[in-house]
């Protein structure tokens, strides 16, 4: 019997009020990458009534990861309802694929358009990070804003048992519509091996990030920080490892 080989996952979510800002992330985490990193995909992950990233998008980023592109098929819109509904998509994807002998994932990477990767080696700096646990199923970090939970741009285990309790067990209707998934399932999350990380940061709807900030955020020790809602910090971050803040 083949062992089928581990996947590293890096899913980007979007509706189409922010997919320009989650295209010009894209670009910027391919930018970046060193080489192609085989042992690396890169979902797309639309909301049911978003577009797709176009040919040419998908080829640029083709160029370091194997791409994946993927529509919700559950419908959802609005804060938090909708998010919630990407997010379990994602889950349901991944479940899936698994299910069907396409590959085994070691963790998928749930991030969002106002995440910021801040080094080049950032996914094998998270990699790393999510070794140092001990049988965990959820890494992320704590907001800012001092609200128990984990913030949702985080890394989810590939392991069956927990993709398989959040899918059939959670369910897409358990969630409230009015409250944020990662705060509602939390507690949950606790119990099954939850590491909070400082090397992701979530810095809830923080303003303008400039270069003071950004170097301040290496010196902390962060990869990959969450919240920011301008190109501030991108601008920064791109300025910083490609020489421009100006995307081509």
């Amino acid at each position: 019997m083949s062992v089928l080989p581990e996947r590293k996952i890096v899913a980007i979510q979007y509706w189409n009020g922010d997919r320009e800002d989650a295209l010009r992330l894209s670009r910027y985490m391919t930018d970046i990458e060193p080489a192609f990193n085989p042992d690396v995909d890169l979902v797309f992950m639309a909301r049911s009534d978003a577009e797709l990233p176009d040919k040419a998008h998908l080829l640029r980023a083709a160029r370091k990861f194997n791409v994946k592109t993927v529509k919700a098929p559950h419908a959802g819109v609005g804060h938090p309802h909708g998010c919630w509904v990407l997010w379990y998509s994602l889950l349901e994807w991944l479940l899936k694929r698994q299910e069907a002998g396409e590959f085994s994932a070691k963790w998928m990477a749930t991030l969002e358009s106002d995440g910021v990767p801040l080094t080049r080696d950032w996914i094998k700096e998270l990699d790393r990070e999510w070794d140092s646990g001990r049988d965990i199923r959820i890494m992320g970090a704590n907001p800012t804003e001092g609200v128990s939970h984990i913030n949702g741009n985080l890394l989810v285990s590939g392991k069956l048992d927990f993709l398989k309790w959040l899918v059939r067990d959670v369910a897409i209707e358990t969630v409230p519509d009015i409250e944020g998934w990662d705060t509602f399932l939390f507690p949950q999350f606790l119990r099954w091996g939850c590491l909070v990380t400082e090397r992701m940061l979530s810095a809830y709807r923080t303003p303008g990030v400039g270069q003071g900030a950004y170097e301040h955020y290496l010196k902390q020790g962060y990869v990959f920080v969450h919240g920011v809602k301008d190109d501030s910090l991108l601008r920064q971050a791109r300025r910083h490892l490609l020489g421009s803040a100006i995307q081509t």
